[in-house]
């Protein structure tokens, strides 16, 4: 099995928590037999395990008119101008492709492994669903924009092999209006082309995320199992 990592946007707090993306995610998928190979694209240097190659620059939300969402443009580039190339020099190709943050910290038992992964669909929590759901599987948060029941995680996804090409594209006759929440923005465009998901369980958050100042989600996923059934409401 290959995975391939995107690591995509500002470096922040990447060297305070990189220590648990080793051990509780490539150490994981390690001991799966998989093979990993990271990709970055960020606005400073990082130093990473199993990296092979990496673009350095700052975004700028009028580059791509068409998709005001900085996040999703380096995915995108990343996977054009990195990944894409890599692989026809190589002659390889990868069976999932993963997007993560550079600042996320992640918890013990955080990730189900590969094999439970959909093949067909993108692989992500939710932010906001219809229905309540365990607390590892959504960020952190249920409440979201009015008249938007349902948008997917834009820090942590899973693409398959099959859709990446489709997914990690631009298409700038598609116009996008500029929104506050990412995940929104995501959710819209994968879903402009018709690209489904798939709901997974993740322990993990964003690293002194800004609506978590007391710490109270921190401690919470500090002592989850990944397959807990707690149904808990922190908006």
């Amino acid at each position: 099995m290959k995975l391939c990592i995107l690591m995509c946007g500002l470096k922040r707090s990447f060297d305070e928590v990189k220590n648990t993306l080793y051990e509780h995610i490539f150490d994981k998928f390690l001991k799966q037999n998989a093979t990993i190979d990271v990709f970055a694209h960020t606005d400073k240097k990082i130093e990473i395990k199993y990296l092979k190659g990496s673009i350095v620059k700052n975004i700028d939300r009028t580059t791509v008119r068409s998709i005001p969402f900085p996040q999703f443009i380096r995915q995108c580039e990343c996977y054009k101008n990195l990944i894409i190339p890599y692989m026809k020099k190589n002659n390889i190709e990868y069976d999932f492709y993963i997007c993560i943050r550079p600042d996320y910290i992640y918890f013990k038992n955080c990730i189900e492994d590969i094999n439970k992964w959909n093949k067909d669909k993108v692989n992500s929590r939710v932010r906001c669903y219809p229905t309540l759901l365990p607390f590892n599987y959504h960020t952190g948060f249920l409440n979201g924009p009015k008249n938007e029941p349902e948008l997917y995680d834009d820090q942590f996804f899973i693409i398959p092999k099959k859709i990446v090409s489709k997914a990690l594209s631009i298409n700038t006759s598609v116009k996008f209006k500029r929104v506050t929440w990412g995940e929104l923005m995501l959710t819209k465009i994968f879903k402009s082309k018709n690209i489904e998901f798939h709901i997974i369980p993740l322990n993990a958050m964003l690293h002194n995320w800004k609506h978590d100042k007391k710490n109270i989600i921190y401690k919470k996923r500090c002592k989850l199992n990944l397959y807990e059934n707690i149904y808990w409401n922190v908006a």
